[in-house]
């Protein structure tokens, strides 16, 4: 079993249960990984302001805010500074809308096979970098 400890997901949700199936199902997809659960988009602000990219972890902000959301909180702009990947949740935003802007789309709800196509995404764009 490869060891993903590179990876370290902040999931923004309000639905702990939800919370609960997204890191039980990335932690089998990426075993090893980091996933940290987060209620508040003031949560994302601190951990993405004290991101420290010489840590060589990959930094994964998986939320349902939309794209207008992340703009009128500056959590794009946070995003890209801590050259951190933005995964959507699809919702209010076209799927189209989000991979124009660089983001990986997972349905919501998503199920164990949608986190593992994450997974591979994921994988493939490190194997690239």
């Amino acid at each position: 079993m490869t060891d993903h400890t590179g990876f370290e997901f902040l999931v923004l949700e309000k639905d702990h249960l939800v919370a609960a199936d997204m890191q039980g199902g990335l932690a089998a997809a990426l075993p090893g990984c980091t996933v940290t659960h987060v209620l508040d988009p003031c949560d994302v602000v601190a951990h993405l302001q004290g991101w420290d990219e010489s840590s060589r972890r990959q930094l994964v902000l998986v939320t349902k805010l939309t794209i207008s959301q992340m703009e009128e909180l500056g959590l794009d702009q946070l995003v890209a500074s801590a050259n951190a990947k933005l995964v959507l949740r699809q919702g209010d935003d076209p799927v189209e809308a989000a991979a124009a802007r660089g983001s990986f789309s997972l349905p919501s709800p998503f199920v164990e096979e949608d986190l593992r196509a994450l997974a591979d995404h994921l994988l493939h764009q490190s194997a690239a970098a």
